[in-house]
């Protein structure tokens, strides 16, 4: 996903259109919670990828900390 801030309510219009058969324009309220929906199903996504990755940085930290605390020990003797 892209990390840049856009407005794109417009993007979905086609979309609609299709999984619905029915005119975004003429249906706005529809549209408006066909937008939500999509939306915030590509949020949870997103932030499932994002605590999917920081669960496995923090599983391998123990071990990323251990290894440079026993390094900087062997330069301590």
């Amino acid at each position: 996903m892209p990390n840049k801030i856009q407005n794109n309510f417009k993007s979905l219009m086609n979309d609609f259109s299709t999984d619905t058969g029915m005119s975004a324009i003429d249906n706005m309220g529809l549209y408006i919670q066909y937008f939500n929906a999509r939306m915030s199903d590509k949020i949870m996504q997103y932030n499932a990828i994002l605590i999917h990755e920081l669960i496995n940085k923090l599983d391998r930290l123990p071990d990323e900390i251990g290894s440079s605390v026993f390094n900087a020990m062997k330069g301590v003797r």
